[in-house]
């Protein structure tokens, strides 16, 4: 796993954009949040703002970002800001619903769904 500490401030669109999935939705320990690529990008990967912490509550305060390279047989870094609360294998777990859901959360990224349609096609992932 490779970790970059990168301070970054969510805008309020940015925040607007990202589709909250709770564990119960994805059936990961952790919330994730999934968003749509930024119009000035057209790099293909993937980026997967995961919550920090164990709690049901979402928290947009305490987030990091796993960046996925699909095309690079799903290797991924994280972004962060704050020390790293989360395991391994909840990053592992985070990985393999994305590889589930691939196809879905791509055409979520590329503007191509709403969070309404790109939600209901998610599958949960079993632990």
């Amino acid at each position: 796993m490779k970790l970059v500490y990168k301070k970054k401030i969510l805008t309020e669109d940015q925040l607007f954009e990202m589709a909250n999935k709770s564990k119960a939705k994805t059936g990961l320990s952790i919330n994730i949040y999934l968003s749509i690529k930024p119009a000035n990008k057209k790099e293909e990967l993937i980026r997967v703002k995961v919550q920090n912490n164990y709690a049901d509550r979402f928290d947009v305060g305490d987030l990091l970002s796993i960046v996925i390279y699909p095309n690079k047989n799903f290797e991924y870094f994280i972004e962060h800001t704050q020390k790293v609360k989360i395991t391994n294998k909840d990053i592992e777990e985070v990985l393999k619903f994305v590889k589930l859901n691939y196809a879905v959360i791509k055409e979520y990224w590329d503007g191509l769904l709403d969070s309404e349609d790109m939600s209901s096609r998610l599958k949960k992932v079993n632990i």
